[in-house]
């Protein structure tokens, strides 16, 4: 039930220069913790003997008279409380909302009792969710109307900029790189991956918190969750700000020559410049040095997360968050047998590409936003540097 903050990506520590957030960086911490609102109690009315082989719908009932005209039954199921298999189908449903600029709320539960730990998932929204229920649970929705996923109309359809919402991908958008852009200057925007529509934690690919611009890269069967923030696909041809090298989903070997070309090619920036202009730097290809802090393993998406700082009398405590999808090197190795950096990888220099600006949740709780790179280029190096 809760939001997982960044799942699958690097963590890199830089020093020399200022952090961004507070001087300490301790590591990643899963925050398992949704906010479930209570709701309006609604009540049920089910007939002694339901029907086996029809479900009541949520269609309004039309009075009957004179005349014998035929009406189509709406696709849409109102808001309300329903038993899967009893009332409505057990599948996939979209659910839209009915009231512009308010916040709808769903609830997949267990029984009807009422109880907080028969909430099996469930989440507030603006404009679209999508769920999945089965036999014998019970869904609440306010504020919202649903409908079987295969007969709800695309409304993805004809819009190049698509609001906050939720989108399955393959059905509603085409695989492919999107960025995502915050619709507020004092709020951050958010985005969550998911394999399913369960939205269980389980269940969660990639997400987080971000500021200004955000790229993210999506597959046909996931889902794609966006809150206070728009959606655009960044076609190939309009995608002029990487080059063919960052724009690959696994960065080539890194031999020598391929690190110095992208390294020749890469802008020297100052951390506290970084931090401060974020806008001014997205896009652009950077290249850094530091020691490695943090690998976060990857689970269902294929990226790891790595922390590391830059070489500094301040103690490598200006980090950044690198996405790294693997290849060479492969990260693997780094690991040692008590899930612990092994300490023959503890330094590394990278080229990347800015992303932004992202926040996690530390271990103590705390709430940390640093920038957020893309590895196009990463090897390891010895202590100290050989320039």
């Amino acid at each position: 039930m809760g939001k997982l903050l960044k799942s699958g990506c690097l963590v890199l520590a830089m020093a020399i220069f200022t952090s961004c957030g507070s001087t300490a960086s301790p590591g990643f911490t899963i925050s398992n913790t949704k906010t479930t609102t209570p709701t309006a109690s609604t009540t049920r009315t089910t007939n002694a003997s339901p029907p086996t082989s029809t479900y009541t719908t949520a269609t309004s009932v039309i009075p009957q008279t004179s005349t014998t005209t035929a009406t189509t039954p709406s696709i849409w199921i109102k808001p309300g409380m329903y038993r899967v298999g009893n009332d409505i189908p057990a599948g996939e449903y979209v659910l839209q909302a009915t009231s512009a600029g308010n916040s709808s709320y769903f609830e997949i539960a267990s029984d009807s009792s009422g109880q907080l730990s028969s909430i099996i998932y469930n989440g507030s929204f603006y404009n679209t969710s999508i769920i999945t229920v089965t036999n014998g649970q019970y869904l609440t929705i306010n504020r919202c109307d649903a409908a079987e996923i295969s007969k709800a109309p695309n409304y993805a359809t004809g819009k190049e900029v698509l609001p906050e919402g939720m989108y399955k991908v393959g059905l509603h958008i085409p695989a492919g790189e999107y960025i995502l852009t915050a619709t507020s200057e004092s709020r951050s925007g958010y985005f969550c991956v998911y394999s399913s529509s369960v939205q269980t934690l389980a269940n969660i690919v990639a997400n987080g918190s971000f500021n200004g611009n955000r790229y993210i890269t999506i597959r046909d069967g996931q889902y794609i969750e966006v809150n206070r923030a728009t959606l655009q696909s960044v076609a190939p041809s309009t995608s002029t700000a990487l080059t063919a090298t960052a724009q690959s989903t696994i960065p080539p070997p890194s031999t020598m020559a391929a690190f110095e070309r992208e390294k020749a090619q890469a802008v020297l920036v100052n951390y506290s410049e970084l931090c401060d202009n974020p806008a001014s730097h997205t896009g652009q290809k950077l290249y850094f040095r530091g020691a490695l802090l943090q690998i976060v393993l990857p689970s269902l998406s294929s990226a790891y997360t790595l922390r590391a700082g830059t070489d500094s009398l301040l103690g490598f405590n200006e980090d950044v968050l690198l996405t790294y999808a693997g290849g060479a090197p492969s990260l693997v190795p780094w690991i040692n047998s008590n899930g612990g950096l092994n300490s023959n990888y503890s330094y590394i220099e990278f080229v990347a590409i800015m992303r932004g600006m992202e926040s996690y949740v530390t271990t103590n709780g705390s709430m940390r936003t640093i920038p957020r790179l893309e590895v196009v280029q990463l090897r390891t190096v010895t202590w100290p540097y050989l320039d």
